[in-house]
C-alpha cells in the first residue's frame, strides 16, 4: 500500500511496515496523571495526604509505578517490531530534560552495548547516530515490469527543482445563521405582559423542534405534557392554547408534509458558494426525490405581514441556504420557509424575492 499511516503504539498493535519511524521517544508517564487511588487484592485505598500515608500505601504505589514502568518498555517492544526491514529512532529534547529511562535512552544504550552499532552523522544536525544492520536473511523479491524501468524514469520532474507557487487565498466564511445584517429586534423577554409573549414563542420553538419525530397520534400528548411543567408556570389555559396552536401548525394541510416522515431537525449544511464557505446549521429539512424544502424557525421577533417585508438579513440568509443546497441536489426544487413562532405563522418565500438577495 502505497501510503504513510500516523498511528499510536496501541493503534499499530498486529501491524507491520517496511519502514517505521518512532519519532517521539523521549517522553516518559505523565506523574500528573498517577491514580490516586490505590488498589490491593481485596480493597482499595484512598490516602488524603503522601505525607500521611501508611507503610502499606507506600509499598501499593511502588508496585503500581513498576506495573507502569513495565508496560512502558512493553510498549517499546511492540513499537520496534513493528518494522520489517527499517527502523528509525527518533526523538526531540526541549527545555525540559528527558526522562531518565525514556525509549530513546533504552534503545541507544541496547544498541551501543551490543557492539554491532556504527555512529554515522545525521545531515541537519550535530548529534551522534548509531546505525545497527543486519545480514540479508530472505531472498529479495524480484523486481516485475513495475520495477524494471530505467534510470531516466527516475529521475524527479522538473516541478520538484522549482518552490511551490503561493498557497491562493481560501474562501470567505459566510454562517447565514449570524447574518451580518441588522436583524429585526428581539422582543423585550419582559414587557407590558411581563414576557408572556416572550415565553410562548420560545416554547413553541421547542415544541416544533421535537414534536414532528414523534406519531402525529403521539403529539398532542407529548407536547402537553411539556409545558405542564412546573418550570414554565403555565395555567391549564395556557397549556392547552400553546399546544393547539403549535398542532395546527404540523397539521395544517399545505405545511403538514413539511414535519412528516423523511424530514429531520438541526441539519448541519457546509459548503462553498459563490466564493463563500457557508458554515450554518438548518432547523428543519425535508427531502424528497422531487423537492427540498427548508424551514428556519424565527422566534421572540415580530413576524411582518407578508414575504416581501421580510428583514434583508433573513432573505440573504435562505438564498444562502438555497444556494447551497441547490449543489447538494441538482435537478431538484428547493423551497424556503422561514416559521415565525409569535403567532406561529409558516411563510415560504418566493424565488423571485430570494433571487434579489443571493450571495
Amino acid at each position: 500500500r502505497q501510503e504513510v499511516r500516523v498511528l499510536t503504539v496501541h493503534g499499530s498493535k498486529g501491524l507491520e511496515a517496511n519502514v517505521v519511524f518512532l519519532p517521539d521517544t523521549l517522553s516518559m508517564p505523565d506523574k500528573r496523571l498517577e491514580n490516586s487511588i490505590l488498589w490491593s487484592e481485596n480493597a482499595a485505598l484512598w490516602p488524603a495526604e503522601k505525607s500521611m500515608e501508611p507503610e502499606a500505601c507506600r509499598a501499593l504505589r511502588e508496585a503500581m509505578r513498576r506495573r507502569e514502568h513495565q508496560e512502558y518498555r512493553r510498549l517499546l517492544y511492540v513499537a520496534m517490531t513493528r518494522a520489517r526491514d527499517r527502523l528509525y529512532i527518533c526523538g526531540f529534547e526541549g527545555k525540559r530534560e528527558r526522562g531518565e529511562g525514556c525509549w530513546y535512552d533504552l534503545a541507544y544504550s541496547a544498541i551501543e552495548a551490543s557492539g554491532k552499532a556504527k555512529e554515522i552523522k545525521i545531515t541537519g544536525f550535530d548529534v551522534p547516530g548509531l546505525r545497527m544492520a543486519s545480514p540479508q536473511e530472505g531472498e529479495p523479491e524480484k523486481a516485475g515490469e513495475e520495477g524494471a524501468a530505467d534510470a531516466k524514469s527516475l529521475k524527479p520532474p522538473p516541478w520538484a527543482y522549482r518552490p511551490p507557487p503561493e498557497e491562493p487565498s481560501p474562501p470567505r466564511p459566510l454562517a447565514p445563521s449570524r447574518p451580518s445584517e441588522e436583524e429585526p429586534p428581539v422582543r423585550a423577554p419582559l414587557g407590558q405582559d411581563n414576557g408572556a409573549r416572550f415565553k410562548r414563542g420560545t416554547l413553541i420553538h421547542r415544541l416544533l423542534q421535537s414534536l414532528p419525530d414523534l406519531e402525529p397520534e403521539k403529539r398532542e400528548t407529548a407536547a402537553r405534557r411539556f409545558l405542564a411543567r412546573p418550570a414554565h408556570g403555565l395555567a391549564d389555559e395556557e397549556q392547552r392554547e400553546i399546544a393547539a396552536e403549535t398542532l395546527a401548525v404540523l397539521e395544517a394541510p399545505d405545511f403538514a408534509p413539511l414535519f412528516g416522515p423523511g424530514s429531520r431537525a438541526e441539519v448541519d449544511l457546509s459548503g462553498e458558494v459563490s466564493g463563500y464557505v457557508i458554515s450554518a446549521r438548518i432547523d428543519r429539512l425535508r427531502i424528497t426525490p422531487e423537492q427540498v424544502s427548508v424551514i428556519d424557525y424565527k422566534t421572540n421577533r415580530a413576524p411582518p405581514q407578508t414575504a416581501e417585508q421580510t428583514s434583508t438579513a433573513y432573505l440573504k440568509q435562505m438564498a444562502a441556504y438555497r444556494q447551497a443546497l441547490r449543489l447538494v441536489y441538482p435537478g431538484r426544487e428547493v423551497r424556503c420557509l422561514l416559521l415565525w413562532t409569535d403567532g406561529p405563522k409558516l411563510m415560504e418565500l418566493p424565488n423571485s424575492l430570494l433571487d434579489r438577495h443571493a450571495p
